[in-house]
């Protein structure tokens, strides 16, 4: 199968393009892959990442930059792939299994730090009988863009 590490190809790309390879992409619970060989630069590499929600990872994020450094080191000069930059993770407060605790996010949410005083605040204010409005988000980010909360999942309001 011929791939591409560029966002800038979708469909099926031209095989003497520098970023073109002979290989697969693979997906499956935990983990993602690019694999193959590219012919242009005489190269393969074997890219495998713990990440199954966001679907950038591995061919944009890691494999695209590696093939920039690459050509540039096998005299091809400077190229632009137009790589997806790596983006901070996000987490979002739940009250799951009894406390409140981040989890991480895809999708949307805040800074681990932000997201700990939160969930820290909501703890506290369980502890002394306080209203906390809004704990976990009205959409749980569940993985492949399915959007549905957990039945577990809890949600304090007023």
């Amino acid at each position: 199968m011929i791939q591409n590490v560029s966002p800038q190809f979708f469909r099926l790309p031209p095989l003497d393009h520098i970023a073109s390879y002979i290989g697969h992409g693979g997906d499956t619970y935990a983990f993602m892959s690019d694999n193959g060989f590219f012919p242009t630069l005489n190269a393969s590499l074997s890219i495998i990442v713990n990440e199954d929600i966001d679907y950038r990872y591995p061919t944009g994020i890691v494999s695209c930059p590696i093939i920039e450094l690459v050509a540039a080191a096998k005299g091809f000069g400077t190229i632009d792939l137009d790589c997806s930059p790596p983006t901070p993770p996000l987490y979002f407060c739940t009250h799951d299994h009894g406390a409140p605790r981040c989890i991480p996010s895809s999708h949307h949410g805040e800074s681990k730090a932000t997201c700990d005083a939160k969930c820290t605040s909501v703890e506290a204010a369980d502890e002394t009988d306080e209203t906390v409005s809004s704990v976990a988000p009205a959409t749980y980010p569940g993985p492949r863009g399915r959007h549905k909360r957990p039945r577990h999942a809890a949600r304090h309001t007023k």
